[in-house]
This record gives structure tokens, sequence and C-alpha cells, in this order.
């Protein structure tokens, strides 16, 4: 993959679709179907992502669809992969399985890096192919002048693949349109999407929806995505960024979204757990969801309030993703990990408090970090371990 992302999403992301991606190639040599399966299909271990997300075998595209990562084709025959920064191709896909896929990092005698390496080198033309590069910029600064109908049909043959037809959403990315986000921050995650801590990518803006670098999107592009983007959405429908809003509120404008469970943002909107002690030793302890930040503007505390209850104070969420919850790990990676509480996907929060439980079988023993976490994307919207306080 070129970059990444979001093999990206954005990106996108435990949801493990089985259906093949948009661009399936035709059925290869029986000799490479397991390496055609990991091209075109998400890894039981990963998000919803695919390398074929991401990335044609070539192009034009057997579909006609253009994805934010270049053809993979050839990719076997590089000598240096992302920009010159990674000189094997191991070192490539495991990049991508990392900050995109969500998936663990393969090993080189793994069976499916060997089953995926030989697919992609058997559509390979003979020799070696070219390194290929590619640059991350910013948006332009005037985004105005945009045609919403160029801007659709755009999105159609590239967006599509992860927020579907017309940005109504899949399991891959979310509903984006219409939406009355600013411009501004609509533009920035188009072309800088991606992990702030990337070990490859530098000054991406958090998620794991893929950036569309230069050569893969043009200017004129990003403004007909914006126009089309924001058109139809109500003027006073989101306010400026960073959101605020009530968790009763749908992001976007959106008058379908369910406000249940969460009614008040400013009120404890869970009630008390009964029959939980405060007898562990945990209880009384605090995590941060700003010492790691990504998408959905995620800030506020989570405290161990009893055996089995946490408490989100000063919570603060935009209400963006693919199944969002609160999500608790023994480890910083959160893998393995497990939801607790409600998806709150759709329901916006500005210094909120409400409470959630421990599903049956976990204690606070199981908690050293805690996410507000996207469940299909397996992307870290904000998080931090739990301390003594």
């Amino acid at each position: 993959m070129k970059f990444h992302p979001l093999l990206l999403a954005c990106v996108l992301l435990t949801g493990c679709a089985r259906d093949p991606h948009p661009g399936a190639a035709a059925p290869a040599n029986p000799d490479h179907s397991r390496g055609q399966r990991l091209f075109e299909r998400p890894l039981a271990d990963g998000n919803t992502f695919a390398c074929a997300t991401c990335h044609a075998l070539s192009e034009p595209s057997a579909d006609g669809l253009r994805r934010p990562g270049h053809a993979l084709g050839d990719s076997t025959r590089r000598q240096r992969w992302k920009n010159g920064q990674m000189a094997t191709f191991l070192d490539a896909v495991n990049s991508c399985l990392d900050e995109w896929m969500g998936a663990p990092t393969w090993q080189a005698g793994d069976p499916d890096f060997t089953a995926l390496r030989d697919y992609l080198d058997a559509q390979a033309p003979g020799g070696k192919a070219p390194d290929l590069r590619f640059e991350i910029v910013q948006p332009p600064t005037d985004l105005a002048g945009g045609d919403p109908a160029g801007g659709r049909a755009t999105f159609d043959r590239t967006c599509v693949v992860c927020h579907g037809a017309g940005g109504t959403g899949t399991d891959r990315g979310p509903r984006v349109a219409p939406s009355a986000r600013d411009a501004g921050y609509i533009a920035q995650r188009i072309r800088r999407s991606g992990s702030k801590n990337s070990a490859v990518y530098g000054a991406l803006t958090g998620g794991v929806m893929p950036f569309w670098a230069r050569d893969r999107l043009s200017d004129g592009e990003v403004r007909d995505l914006v126009a089309f983007l924001r058109a139809g959405a109500p003027a006073d429908a989101a306010p400026p960024m960073p959101p605020v809003a009530d968790a009763g509120a749908a992001p976007d404008g959106r008058p379908d979204a369910d406000p249940s469970p969460m009614k008040d943002a400013g009120a404890d909107a869970t009630p008390p757990v009964s029959g939980c002690g405060k007898t562990h030793p945990r209880v009384g302890w605090v995590a941060d969801l700003g010492i790691n930040t990504g998408e959905g503007q995620v800030s506020g505390f989570v405290t161990m309030i009893d055996d089995c209850t946490l408490e989100l104070t000063n919570f603060s969420y935009n209400g963006d993703g693919i199944e969002v919850r609160v999500f608790g790990s023994k480890v910083k990676t959160f893998r393995p990990g497990f939801t607790i509480g409600p998806d709150i996907v759709g329901k916006r929060f500005s210094k909120a408090t409400w409470k959630v439980t421990l599903p049956a079988g976990k204690t606070l023993d199981d908690l050293d970090w805690v996410s507000i976490w996207c469940v299909k994307a397996r992307a870290d919207f904000g998080s931090g371990p739990f301390v003594q306080r």
C-alpha cells in the first residue's frame, strides 16, 4: 500500500465484513486463492478494511474507482516503499496492518504474508517496478466555488468504497452527507486523516480514514467534495468546531438518529447501579481520555466509582464513527479488549456526566486502559490509563 492508510479508515476499522470489496479482481490462479482472499477481504483479526479498500491491483481499476492508495499489482517489485521509508515489502505491509487495518503485524515466514506476497507478485509484469512517491499536503485555503454535482460524481468514484454511494455510510465508513461540519474541517479530513502517532506519515489529524495525497485527488476535486458534502445541510445544524451540542442531538443535523439513551448532556443520564459495592482497591482510580486523542474530538475523565461502574465526567464527543462505545483493555493497544455500555454514535456530548456498567464477567482488574473506541474501525478516539488518585 502506498500509504495507508486508512492497507485504511477510514477508516475503517472488530467488524469483519466478509463480502468482497468493490473492485475485487476476477478469480485468480487457484494457486493464489488464499492470497487473493487476503487482498480482497478484511482480516479475521482486523477491522473492516482490506487491502482492496484502499488499493486496486492496477489502474485504471477494473471497477472504475479511484482509491486513496496506489495500485499494488507491481508492489513486490519495488526497491523501497512508502516514500522510501520502508526497506522491505514486509515492513510496508506491517505498516498498513498496524496503522490502518487494526490487525497484528506479520513475521517473514507467516503463511498469510507469504500468500499475499506471492499473489501480488503474480500480478506484476517482469522486471523491477519503479518506486512510487506521494505528497501529503494541506487543503486549499480557499474552499469556495466548488460544484456540488461534480463533488457527488467524484465522491461516487472515490469515497464510495468506504462511505457508500452519496455518503450514506457502510461498515467501513460512517454517513457523511449532508454535513454541516465546517468546510475547513472536512477538507482537513480529506487531506490529512490518519494516526497522529504514525511512525510513517507526519502531521496527520487522527483516525483511520486514509488521507488523499496530492496525486490522488486534486485541490479542485477537494473543493467540489466539500461543496457536495455540505449541500442540503441545515445552516444551523452543527456548531463551529469543536462541536458543542447536547447528547440527544444527531451529528450533522441528521433527523433520523436515535437520541436515546442519553437525553441530557448536562445531567447524569444513567441511573446508579444497585448491588455494586466499593470494595475493590481500584475504586477511585481515574483515566484522562485526553492522554491519547484521535478522531471524534473526545475529552473528559473516567472514574471507577464502585466495583462495577464507571463514571464519565466533563465528557465531550462529536458523535462521529461506526459503532462507538466505551472500551476497556489491559494494554494500550486495546488488543484484546471489551465494550462497556451502549453505542453512542450520533449522540454528541459537551462536558457531560454519565455512567456505564461493566459487562458480566469483567471486573476493575480487567481495566488498565479505557477508550472511546470505534469498534468497526478499531480506532481509538480518545483514551488513557487508569491511575490512582
